[in-house]
């Protein structure tokens, strides 16, 4: 039975590392795309043409200050999984908690989209996610409704 668990919380840490690999590779190109919208804003300031220029200039800015938010909410997300200690396996569910249904595997950390691990897709849902606060009312073999969808609770790690 030991040998059960260890396999299954190696499940959980692959899944735990693969969304933060993902959310790093996010953060990635969120910070190029940051880069060359500041050196486009950059070299229009250069510029002296007028109106034009101008309009363009507020363009860049508007787009810089929309991709700086985009940054901020991921590594938001990222701070919220680094929270998370995927070692740790739970009688009942919590953030952090890794609930295979009869439908998919859900892990309850950030909204982060789903992954594929050993062949089982994943899904990563923030606590505020309605289908989150449906589960976290669950126990282990307990069934719950969301979206007219049923869902079993059949494992939590």
């Amino acid at each position: 039975m030991l040998f059960c668990k260890i396999s299954i919380m190696t499940f959980k840490q692959k899944i735990h590392k693969a969304f933060e690999n993902l959310i790093i590779d996010k953060l990635i190109k969120q910070n190029s795309i940051i880069k060359d919208l500041e050196t486009s804003a950059s070299a229009e300031t250069k510029s002296t043409a007028g109106d034009k220029h101008e309009t363009a200039l507020a363009m860049l800015q508007i787009e810089l200050a929309n991709e700086l938010k985009k940054r901020e909410m991921l590594n938001e997300q990222k701070i919220k999984l680094q929270m998370i200690d995927s070692s740790i396996i739970c009688k009942t569910i919590k953030m952090g908690s890794l609930v295979k249904s009869n439908s998919q595997y859900y892990y309850l950390s950030a909204a982060l989209g789903k992954i594929t691990i050993d062949g089982f897709v994943v899904f990563a849902i923030s606590e505020q996610a309605p289908l989150a606060k449906m589960l976290f009312q669950l126990a282990l073999n307990e069934t719950g409704i969301y979206n007219k969808m049923e869902y079993k609770v059949e494992a939590i790690y």
